[in-house]
């Protein structure tokens, strides 16, 4: 308290030092910068929000919220907290500080994973990095494409058997969050399955599945001619049954 109160007798004798003028003058500055606040404040409350995060587990949420609230970083939240808002102009920042700081993933691992000591693991984990790394690629190459928020890949490698006929073949299923708004035609769809078929060792285009975040399978209605594939079995079942 003898600390505070010597610092306002300071600051008393300070200002009773300074002339009419000087004092007009600061009083001015002080109201200036008190205006120019919070005009920035209701600025960034009006900006367009963009999205910074989404898909967020409950505790990645929660840590970037803490940091951006440190910031007084107005905020927007979707998806049941899962998704973060925040004014578009800020995104580009605040993605590179907090991934520096560790709060949240910069996004989907990819082949960096192996940029770390790999000395010493087993082949099967070897192959599970290997999985992940290319699920990851794969994800960072379909949100590139227009109209899709955030994907995500799950691949079905088999272990490659000696008998051909044992051979399943993998398989692979492509979850996607639209914007809002947005829609794939069968071309779209077409090609997000002919990317994934093709940068994985026996794979065909039908193996792959298209979902969209209402569970609704994409893939389905993408024709035979835009895809340049045999009409799979269970489509032809279900023709014949119709007909």
């Amino acid at each position: 308290m003898d600390g505070f109160k010597q610092l306002t007798d300071n600051l008393k004798a300070r200002l009773g030092e300074l002339s009419f003028n000087q004092k007009a003058l600061l009083g001015v500055v002080a109201v200036a910068g008190i205006i120019s606040v919070a005009v920035f404040s209701l600025w960034l409350q009006k900006e367009d929000k963009a999205v910074l995060y989404s898909n967020l587990s409950p505790e990645d949420a929660a840590a970037a919220l803490e940091e951006l609230a440190k910031q007084d970083i107005p905020t927007e939240l979707k998806n049941g907290g899962g998704t973060i808002l925040v004014p578009e102009s800020m995104v580009a920042r605040l993605r590179i500080e907090l991934a520096g700081k560790g709060v949240v993933a910069n996004g989907p691992i990819g082949f960096e994973i192996f940029d770390g000591k790999q000395y010493g693991l087993t082949e099967f984990l070897q192959n599970v990095n290997f999985k992940r790394a290319l699920e990851g690629e794969l994800t960072k190459s379909i949100e590139t494409f227009q109209g899709i928020q955030s994907a995500r890949v799950h691949l079905v490698l088999p272990q490659p058997s000696i008998f051909k006929k044992n051979d399943p073949g993998a398989t692979a299923s492509v979850v996607l969050r639209l914007g809002r708004g947005a829609k794939l035609n069968e071309a779209q769809i077409a090609g997000i399955q002919a990317l994934v078929a093709g940068s994985v060792e026996n794979m065909a285009v039908e193996s792959v599945a298209v979902i969209d975040q209402t569970g609704k399978v994409l893939s389905a209605a993408v024709s035979d001619e835009e895809t340049g594939r045999p009409r799979p079995s269970w489509r032809c079942a279900r023709t014949s049954r119709t007909t």
